[in-house]
């Protein structure tokens, strides 16, 4: 029976085309000519389906005809999936039924992609959790470790959220900042299960049961596997005893939320874990995690309304671009999450007035730790900065790979040292120091 006009038929859309027969022409193709004509074809058709509609099930079908006869050349299929999240409307339905409808088109390279770019949290879906657990072909790819560890993480995110007393999927996209662009390798995973284990211990240890959710609330801290389990404990103890401050050398480690590569969970050493085993009774600590340039104030206006001593060191991690043209800016929200919000550029050093409210909080002869490439430049960030706050900077003025350790030398002129990993991770280089913008 015809259609009337303007209908299609279930084998056709209206485009025309007749899935059934592009399933059969890539599936039934001679020769690898005729099968590469007829997967363009179906990556065509694919392209052109309107994204306010969900996919049917012979979208489906045509999809996973695509993918299995074009197995190991994902760079068609990362394009279409890009597209479809990247347009307006449906298309992260599109995307989370395509992969909760379809487990036998989940592939190890199908995988990598999706977890290098879950701006629709697809993966917290726990269907999704045992189609990945029983797929031996992903558990058996060369990405088996970082799928291993990431199914890991997803399985132990709703009893991390209770504890936090967050929504799960609040906490999912959280940890994701951390290591957003590295999201396909173990590593990545590693460092998200590690934070999650490390809220789960402190809350089990007696007396330590809000610790997670009270550092969560009152320092913005998601990223616990950062941080000495020692000096997260002591700093919620103080702050449940009315956040007392003693007579002693204040410190400050203030961390980003968004880290594109995971460098500040320190992967090649445990710079913090070492500093502070040494120097934990000679600083007060407390660590905070900013979002954005705002958020970074805030911290000011809230040790002020503490009435919190004035700091005597401050642990600063950010990244930065090269020094060109006389621009160079503190990248506080790196890669494709870059806002104005999420940048402090030179001019904003010199003349913005809330940076200016920074020099309220520092002790007389404070040192700023800068842990990012480049800053330490000549008449770059550290050197402006060291001028504006009229206090110590120290900072890498190359391309490296974080902070490898602090040497701290009380009642001397020049109190504190450090030495940055160089970018091959193999060797360090000492920091350059500046004081009241004077290179030292």
């Amino acid at each position: 029976m015809q259609s009337e006009p303007g209908q299609s038929t279930h084998t056709e859309d209206i485009y025309g085309t007749n899935k059934i027969v592009l399933i059969h022409n890539i599936e039934r193709a001679p020769d690898e000519a005729s099968r590469q004509a007829a997967i363009a074809s179906g990556l065509a058709h694919l392209n052109s389906l309107n994204v306010n509609r969900v996919w049917s099930d012979q979208d489906l079908e045509l999809f996973r005809a695509v993918l299995k006869a074009d197995k190991g050349h994902t760079l068609h299929i990362s394009s279409l999936l890009q597209s479809l999240q990247g347009s307006a409307g449906r298309g992260g339905e599109n995307l989370r039924h395509l992969v909760t409808n379809s487990s036998p088109i989940l592939n190890a390279p199908l995988f990598s992609y999706m977890i290098s770019d879950l701006s629709y949290g697809i993966l917290a879906d726990h269907d999704l959790v045992g189609k990945i657990n029983s797929n031996p072909e992903l558990l058996a790819s060369e990405k088996s470790e970082a799928i291993k560890t990431c199914v890991n993480a997803l399985i132990g995110i709703p009893a991390i959220a209770t504890i936090l007393n967050v929504k799960p999927a609040k906490l999912f996209a959280s940890l994701l900042l951390g290591v957003a662009d590295i999201l396909n390798t173990d590593y990545a995973w590693k460092c998200i299960e590690n934070s999650m284990n490390l809220a789960r211990a402190l809350s089990g240890r007696e007396g330590l049961r809000d610790c997670p959710k009270t550092l969560l609330k009152n320092f913005g801290i998601y990223d616990f596997a950062r941080y000495p389990f020692n000096m997260l404990e002591r700093q919620y103890k103080n702050f449940a005893d009315g956040n007392k401050f003693f007579d002693m050398p204040q410190a400050l480690t203030l961390y980003p939320r968004v880290d594109h590569n995971g460098s500040f969970y320190h992967p090649l050493g445990r710079m913090l874990d070492e500093f502070y085993s040494i120097h934990g009774g000679d600083f007060q600590f407390q660590a905070f995690e900013y979002l954005d340039k705002i958020s970074l104030y805030k911290i000011v206006q809230q040790r002020k309304k503490w009435n919190a001593p004035r700091t005597d060191l401050i642990l600063f991690g950010a990244h930065a671009g090269e020094l060109k043209e006389g621009e160079q800016k503190i990248q506080l929200v790196p890669g494709k999450r870059m806002e104005k919000k999420g940048e402090v550029r030179l001019q904003d050093i010199v003349y913005d007035e809330r940076f200016e409210h920074l020099k309220s909080i520092l002790a007389p002869n404070a040192t700023i730790i800068i842990e990012s490439c480049y800053l330490g430049v000549e008449n770059g960030a550290a050197q402006k900065i060291s001028r504006a706050l009229a206090c110590r900077v120290i900072a890498s003025d190359r391309l490296n790979v974080g902070v490898e350790s602090i040497f701290y030398f009380p009642n001397t002129s020049r109190p504190v040292a450090v030495n940055y990993w160089n970018e091959t991770g193999r060797g360090t280089e000492r920091g350059v120091e500046y004081i009241n913008g004077e290179r030292v």
